[in-house]
């Protein structure tokens, strides 16, 4: 009865947990899209900020057989900008990389860009379709349904990165190719309003040709 009882309490705190993960992501995405959530901008070193999560990266893989890589420039420069945002980027792409990889490896990169960083998460998950690809930074657009249920989620991890990296006047892109993995690439502008450009984002597919 003991064991049938710890089940139940381990379904009501996972159930909790997602209902709460739920309602602070809609506060997010909320305030965000209202633009009641403005910047505060700051020198930013990434390393330190990427880092302190890879200290703490246990608790998001569930024990999963992942290999998770952290490579960083080592002039990587400092940058001006929001760190709440950057935080939401970065735990948002690497907890979806997590959530669609099983087993296998993903890789964060961060290295210097012409005028800016370029973040990189890179996984070798199950990848995403030509046709899903469009939609994957709508609120509550996730992937097929019955990875999406083995994989849970409230499918809005994704379009709080892309709000956070048009706040930040960033761009995103992603390739990603069926049964191999994605790779999400986020230009971060080492001077957010330095120069005003239209944010963009490109998606590239590359179907699995067997």
């Amino acid at each position: 009865m003991k064991e049938e009882q710890s089940g139940w309490l381990k379904g009501i705190h996972r159930n909790a947990s997602d209902l709460l993960d739920l309602v602070n992501n809609l506060l997010d995405l909320s305030k965000i899209e209202s633009g009641k959530m403005p910047l505060s901008l700051k020198q930013i070193d990434l390393k330190e900020v990427v880092q302190g999560f890879f200290d703490n990266i246990g608790s998001l893989t569930n024990d999963k057989e992942i290999q998770i890589n952290l490579m960083v420039d080592e002039n990587l420069r400092v940058i001006q900008s929001d760190p709440l945002k950057i935080r939401q980027i970065f735990l948002n792409l690497l907890s979806n990389a997590i959530k669609f990889t099983e087993r296998g490896v993903i890789t964060t990169t961060l290295s210097n860009a012409e005028g800016g960083i370029l973040l990189t998460v890179q996984d070798t998950g199950i990848g995403m379709r030509p046709e899903d690809l469009p939609y994957i930074f709508d609120p509550f657009r996730q992937i097929d349904g019955s990875t999406t249920r083995k994989a849970g989620g409230t499918g809005l991890g994704l379009a709080i990165v892309k709000n956070a990296v048009t706040a930040l006047n960033g761009t995103i892109e992603v390739r990603s190719e069926p049964g191999k993995g994605s790779t999400f690439n986020v230009f971060l502008p080492e001077f957010p309003f330095d120069r005003f450009k239209p944010v963009k984002s490109r998606i590239e597919s590359h179907p699995d040709k067997g």
